[in-house]
């Protein structure tokens, strides 16, 4: 059979039912009207004007209340409902529909943009959504699900440079150096608190100025998020998630300031929030380990 929109060849109908669905937005009595009733809706044969209904893949001849539809009985429902409980399809009927699934996706990809369309703005319960997680989680331990972790840190990043990420935004004003900072993200606000609140800082700089450093050819312009004066040190510190730490851009990042420590002795530190790592203690700098680098005290969370 094929679809009289655009002729493509479909074997069985539910196919070709997908078809018309993801691809041409239409839904199965929609067709049969448009192409079998010449887009009229067939009516009553009483003769009484009104649409009859559509039911099951077919429009009935009468209305319900003149032609009464028998029902199935509830004995009958009740044996098919035990004859299909526990059923499911083979691996090879669920690979060989994931196969094909895949194939189409990456023929048409206006196929992925209609479902994203038509999915975008559904809603789950709190109920559905805990579920659907746990269900997720089970699946990643089993190894049935396997997350490409390279690709998603690479999306990331792309988003981070093109800020695409909604940070949390605001002012805070020290009440150690008094000065006002604009923060975009809730990391930074958090730091800072945590700086203000701590007696081994005497003095602390927000963004304080810029490195370079160069990705895929182009020189671009870094400024690191904190410079901490402490009582024994300074420190470079570089507020990040834990998912973004080793990204590409990050790296080079990573590789700019400390070249830029190491130049003028300071310490290079990278923090992350207590909610990302349950490593870290209150304090700003109690929860990372120092080792020596290039013949500096170097720090880096652990």
């Amino acid at each position: 059979m094929s679809c009289k929109i655009c002729n493509e060849n479909f074997e069985t109908v539910r196919s070709l039912l997908y078809h018309l669905s993801t691809t041409h937005d239409i839904k199965r009595y929609e067709y049969i009207v448009r192409f079998e009733f010449n887009g009229f809706w067939p009516l009553c044969k009483c003769g009484c004007g009104n649409k009859v209904n559509f039911m099951c893949g077919n429009f009935l001849d009468y209305l319900d209340h003149h032609q009464p539809v028998k029902s199935m009985s509830e004995d009958t429902k009740q044996k098919l409902r035990e004859a299909n409980l526990g059923k499911k399809a083979s691996d090879e009927t669920r690979q060989k529909m994931s196969q094909t699934g895949i194939a189409r996706y990456e023929n048409d990809p206006s196929l992925a943009k209609n479902l994203s369309d038509r999915m975008r703005g559904m809603k789950y319960s709190e109920d559905m959504r805990r579920k659907l997680s746990e269900v997720r989680k089970q699946k990643i331990l089993s190894g049935e699900i396997k997350i490409n972790r390279d690709k998603i840190s690479e999306t990331m990043t792309q988003k981070y440079m093109n800020d695409g990420f909604r940070w949390a935004k605001g002012t805070y004003v020290s009440t150690k150096t008094l000065k006002s900072c604009t923060y975009r993200s809730s990391y930074e606000l958090q730091y800072m608190e945590l700086l203000d609140a701590d007696d081994d800082v005497i003095d602390w700089k927000f963004e304080p100025f810029a490195l370079k450093y160069e990705i895929d050819g182009v020189t671009r312009r870094y400024i690191p998020d904190f410079l901490v004066t402490r009582k024994t040190c300074k420190e470079l510190v570089e507020v990040k998630p834990r998912c973004l730490r080793d990204t590409k851009m990050n790296s080079l990042k990573r590789q700019a300031a400390q070249r830029y420590c190491s130049d003028n002795d300071v310490a290079y530190v990278e923090w992350t929030s207590d909610v990302d790592s349950s490593q870290n203690e209150n304090s700003p700098g109690s929860d990372i380990t120092r080792s020596p680098v290039d013949g500096l005290t170097m720090t880096f969370l652990p």
